[in-house]
């Protein structure tokens, strides 16, 4: 059950003083309060006038070819089809028939299904087992089917299905490839030297505006925003940082006026300070 006290039969409301409306305001105060926003400057290093700064010469890159060789050159590969029989007549009868069927379909045919079929792989030397390295290493062309070899566990039987000699990578098919990754690790460390040198300037005093005078970089001004990266329209401005932003607030609102964060990366490599 309900009883109506209606607003229009109230009488002689007296207007409150202005002790009353103080005391009314300190109760519900919170509801008028704004919340704090800022003003940001995302310091960001320029590597695009980097990259423009920077050029490798050939005699460089021809000295980064020869000293990584071994980088550039695949070994004598032994391509190989393998399987382990149990007994030394399985191993006689897959031999047997390996050459002409395929040790895979051989072993089917002795042994009734493929369970002792190990597969094909490429192997160097290196990773030749004791057990067979000394007759696969004798092996003078491909397609040859070695004689089961009897081992701790099992009898061996080996195709030497092809032989694949030492190559190297010329420099001409490699130099373009070279230069991108020296040219990446150079913008890296350039980067790096730059951000140092911003630290030191603002650690000094310095604006944005007089890092900008020494340092290759961007700047974006994003105004008015909360500690959620909302602005009074409610946008997220902060939206092209994805996954950085909430580092990006978390420095912008640790800081006082006038004050700038260390440089630090984001996860995409850029590095960026945030200044109030």
């Amino acid at each position: 059950k309900f009883i109506k006290f209606m607003y229009k039969d109230l009488k002689d409301i007296p207007e409150p003083n202005a002790a009353q409306l103080e005391e009314f305001y300190e109760k519900i105060k919170e509801s008028y309060a704004l919340e704090e926003t800022r003003d940001l400057k995302v310091i960001k290093i320029d590597t695009k006038a980097l990259e423009a700064q920077i050029e490798i010469p050939e005699d460089e890159i021809k000295a980064i070819y020869e000293d990584n060789i071994d980088v550039y050159t695949t070994p004598k590969t032994w391509v190989l089809e393998q399987a382990i029989l149990s007994t030394q007549e399985q191993a006689d009868a897959v031999y047997k028939k390996a050459d002409a069927k395929g040790l895979e379909a051989a072993i089917k045919d002795v042994t009734g299904n493929a369970a002792a079929y190990l597969g094909e792989q490429n192997v160097v030397e290196a990773g030749l087992i004791e057990d067979i390295k000394e007759q696969v290493l004798a092996a003078e062309k491909g397609g040859t089917v070695l004689e089961p070899i009897s081992s701790p566990l099992g009898y061996y039987v080996v195709k030497v299905k092809a032989i694949k000699d030492e190559s190297v990578k010329s420099f001409e098919s490699v130099k373009k490839e070279i230069k991108g990754e020296t040219r990446q690790n150079q913008i890296i460390d350039e980067q790096y030297a730059l951000a140092n040198l911003a630290d030191d300037m603002f650690a000094g005093g310095a604006s944005p505006e007089e890092v900008l005078g020494e340092v290759p970089a961007s700047v974006t001004s994003v105004t008015g925003i909360n500690r959620y990266g909302l602005n009074a329209a409610k946008e997220n401005v902060l939206k092209d940082y994805a996954a950085d932003s909430a580092a990006i607030l978390e420095r912008g609102f640790e800081l006082f006026e006038g004050e700038a964060s260390p440089m630090f990366e984001l996860q995409n490599g850029q590095i960026i300070a945030v200044y109030v």
